[in-house]
């Protein structure tokens, strides 16, 4: 049985809050079981994770300290096809605009649940 995520099983969580970060892995393993999920913390050694895991999905934080998810977007897009989701407390119409420009696929304010993750309700109008 497939949970809908089959063809993107690996996941990075790119997340400097570790208890957001640690609560949004156990949701994932929790609703997708076959997901595999690895996190990081900051951009630091984003490179080095995503040439040895090779996720196919990455939720990205857009405050991360030292260079910033948004930044850090433009450089995975240029040279990775993965989905970048972009995760923040912010809604604001700035932020969803800013998601856009950096090439990201997908913008999902931190309240959304698995179900609005899925249905793509965050779409930044791309794709």
């Amino acid at each position: 049985m497939s949970d809908g995520f089959e063809p993107m099983r690996k996941t990075l969580i790119v997340e400097d809050n570790v208890t957001f970060r640690q609560m949004l892995n156990e949701s994932l393993c929790s609703g997708f079981p076959t997901m595999e999920i690895e996190e990081e913390p900051d951009g630091r050694e984003l490179f080095n994770k995503i040439d040895s895991f090779h996720p196919k999905i990455v939720f990205m934080d857009i405050r991360l300290p030292g260079e910033n998810g948004l930044e850090l977007t433009k450089k995975i897009k240029k040279n990775y096809p993965d989905i970048i989701i972009i995760l923040t407390s912010y809604g604001l119409p700035e932020y969803r605009q800013a998601a856009r420009e950096s090439m990201a696929d997908y913008f999902v304010p931190k309240g959304s649940s698995l179900q609005g993750i899925q249905r793509n309700t965050g779409k930044t109008g791309r794709g």
